[in-house]
């Protein structure tokens, strides 16, 4: 299972994601903001982040020193905003994004993706060129 990391200022959107992923075996931590989940991260390292893109200290500010600083970590953009918005998120280091609301489903594929993605064994290998 894994460890992972729910940046979003939404209490209510923390809590149900926690008490989920707990359910399911995973070890989860919450984060109001992106920079209490950089100080939590850099305390105790996550595989997965969930970082919100509407929030204090933006979520595009904090996948963007993530990637930066981590680059193994696997990154899931989540935002109720315009579709192009979470495009964006892709482009400056997410690995994946959900549109709020979504599916449990829709989460859990998501984790599994970017859990297999960080798996394989040419996965961000600056050594090796990106296809």
């Amino acid at each position: 299972m894994a460890r992972i990391l729910i940046i979003d200022d939404e209490e209510d959107i923390r809590v149900t994601m926690r008490d989920l992923l707990i359910g399911l075996g995973h070890t989860a931590d919450t984060a109001k903001d992106g920079f209490d989940g950089m100080q939590q991260f850099r305390a105790a390292p996550a595989d997965v982040v969930l970082c919100d893109l509407n929030m204090p200290y933006s979520g595009i500010a904090t996948i963007r020193v993530l990637r930066s600083e981590f680059p193994l970590v696997g990154i899931i953009a989540i935002s109720g905003a315009a579709q192009r918005r979470l495009d964006l998120s892709v482009g400056i280091g997410a690995d994946d994004f959900l549109a709020k609301p979504f599916t449990v489903q829709q989460l859990l594929a998501a984790i599994d993706k970017v859990l297999a993605k960080s798996a394989s064994p040419d996965s961000r290998d600056p050594a090796k060129p990106s296809a």
